[in-house]
């Protein structure tokens, strides 16, 4: 059988509506038709940088308006907030209660920038109620990058070194392996979150499923949502 989505594996509340759709899912314009979704998902043009959109009384969440945003969040209901990756980290954040969600895009310069501390930032529930769901990503096994960005992690913060494995292969300058699942668990620790799901995919490794930008820069994005469900929204999780 052929997988087209994927749903998280984490303890969110019932109301939390969360996908993430793979290679096989097809055209992402039709996620509305597809789950009968009360709006248009609210899709951002994403920019690899640290800046989150509150939708919460925004009179415009129609798709691909909000501009230079990496993250979106709100309170309200029914409102879809959504990425889009093909070797970046998705993140999905909810409270206990079902009442805040947010997504994020972690590319590595997003993380670098603290995408994640301006996401927590907009949620008026304590961190220790926070819920963390990690999304399809590259591993680390496959996510070569160049010393000058893993110096950029390490003198922002020391604890980063051991995100990063020196390439096998003699290089000059050298090369190391970044592990992006590994960078957002420290700094959600950091932030006071432990409540943290997923982390088990590799978009590299699992051509089957997943788009990949490292594997063949020609290809699609999947699309990772999450939705607080209103009473009169019943789509099948």
């Amino acid at each position: 059988m052929v997988t087209k989505i994927i749903f998280p594996s984490w303890s969110a509340p019932k109301n939390i509506f969360a996908l993430t759709t793979t290679k096989n899912f097809g055209d992402l314009s039709l996620l509305k038709k597809t789950f009968d979704l009360p709006f248009e998902p609210c899709w951002l043009q994403q920019v690899h940088g640290n800046a989150v959109v509150n939708l919460d009384h925004c009179q415009d969440k129609s798709p691909l308006t909000h501009n230079s945003y990496d993250g979106s969040y709100t309170s309200e209901s029914n409102i879809a907030c959504v990425v889009r990756t093909a070797d970046c980290l998705p993140i999905l954040i909810c409270n206990k209660n079902g009442t805040e969600i947010a997504a994020l895009h972690g590319g590595w310069r997003s993380l670098l920038a603290n995408i994640i501390f301006n996401g927590v930032k907009l949620f008026q529930s304590h961190p220790k109620d926070l819920l963390v769901w990690l999304g399809p990503a590259i591993s680390q096994q496959h996510f070569e990058i160049g010393l000058e960005v893993k110096d950029l992690f390490t003198k922002q913060n020391k604890n980063f070194e051991n995100c990063f494995k020196p390439s096998p292969c003699p290089q000059s300058p050298p090369k190391f392996f970044a592990d992006l699942y590994e960078i957002a668990k420290l700094q959600l620790y950091s932030l006071g979150m432990t409540n943290i799901y997923g982390g088990d995919y590799c978009t590299f490794a699992n051509a089957k499923l997943f788009y990949s930008y490292r594997r063949a820069k020609d290809v699609g994005r999947m699309a990772t949502i999450i939705m607080i469900n209103s009473s009169t929204f019943s789509a099948q999780r």
